[in-house]
């Protein structure tokens, strides 16, 4: 009876690694956490970070606030195969001028916070309504080479220059973004 249930647990370890490898070999879909930025020229501010950790996909999220300067935060990943991908990011609406350039081309492109946005909520501590908001938008499509590639965002809105990343997503797959899967 030993046996069976070694060979049994052996077919299963091999089954999936196997699929292990099969998903890693066709990447759909790409997610970041908005905290895991390779470079980042960012301020953080004790009032525009008391928000309610709970409500943000890893329980954080990358935040700028600072009248002296724009925040700059650049991304790194890689995509399997070349397709179109669908944009999609969570972040702070209110108020917010937030751009993105994809692999340090010359543009950069606003994103338009009335497009397709879904999700909206305050996630201020205090539940005061100012700028402390969240909501997932389709920024658009954008078209990938396979490889690697880095996706820059300039936070440059105000006064204040604020501005949040919780995360964002590009698949290839279809994708209706819901709190915060």
């Amino acid at each position: 009876m030993r046996w069976e249930y070694q060979i049994v647990l052996a077919l299963f370890i091999l089954m999936s690694l196997a699929l292990g490898a099969r998903a890693s070999e066709t990447t759909d879909v790409v997610w970041i956490e908005g905290e895991d930025a390779q470079q980042r020229r960012v301020s953080h501010n004790g009032w525009y970070d008391s928000v309610k950790k709970e409500a943000l996909s890893g329980g954080e999220w990358l935040t700028h606030f600072d009248e002296q300067r724009e925040g700059l935060v650049e991304y790194e990943f890689s995509v399997q195969r070349r397709d179109e991908y669908d944009f999609w990011i969570r972040a702070n609406p209110i108020a917010a001028r937030l751009s993105y350039q994809l692999d340090k081309e010359n543009e950069w492109r606003s994103i338009d916070w009335g497009r397709d946005e879904r999700g909206r909520m305050n996630i201020a501590q205090d539940n005061k309504p100012d700028l402390r908001f969240i909501t997932w938008v389709k920024v658009g499509k954008v078209s990938l080479d396979a490889g690697k590639h880095t996706l820059s965002f300039r936070m440059h809105s105000g006064p204040q220059n604020h501005g949040a990343i919780d995360c964002f997503v590009l698949t290839r797959i279809p994708f209706v973004p819901s709190g915060t899967t």
